[in-house]
């Protein structure tokens, strides 16, 4: 058996290396089954043939961002939801949120920053108001990556 073998030190080193590898490759395997890297933060605009109302032109899409303000070993970082909550209470409409992760790398130490996103999906017309709250558009952030949330 394995705890005969290792100390109880390395049998921890052993688990958290294994749960990275895992976390890695199913990120990578996530990636080239999306297709792409990173797509660029454009929306494809239908031809303009001059007929179109206002009211039924789309509304070109912003991703923004914001850190959830997690420490490493500590609970109490915002939400997606609770991050939704601050845009709708300003009047913006969030189309999509999801989790994130910057792509930066920090060192494992108590108390660091996690590097955790909320990424949003609002109208362009709406990027003043995202950016009053400390919302920043997606594409200052190359990095970033889309994440399952915890």
């Amino acid at each position: 058996m394995m705890h005969t073998f290792f100390s109880s030190a390395t049998r921890r080193s052993l688990l958290i290396m294994g749960m990275l590898s895992v976390s890695l490759t199913a990120c990578s395997v996530m990636q080239q089954e999306s297709g792409h890297q990173h797509a660029p933060e454009q929306q494809h605009q239908p031809q303009d043939e001059g007929r179109h109302e206002p009211s039924t032109m789309p509304h070109s899409v912003l991703r923004v961002f914001k850190s959830l303000g997690g420490v490493q070993c500590e609970p109490g970082a915002k939400t997606p939801a609770d991050l939704v909550g601050e845009l709708n209470a300003a009047g913006v409409r969030v189309k999509q949120a999801a989790c994130g992760t910057d792509g930066k790398m920090y060192p494992a130490a108590c108390g660091g920053p996690d590097g955790r996103i909320a990424i949003m999906e609002i109208d362009e017309e709406d990027a003043e108001k995202a950016a009053g709250l400390g919302f920043s558009p997606l594409s200052t952030l190359p990095e970033a990556r889309p994440t399952f949330c915890r």
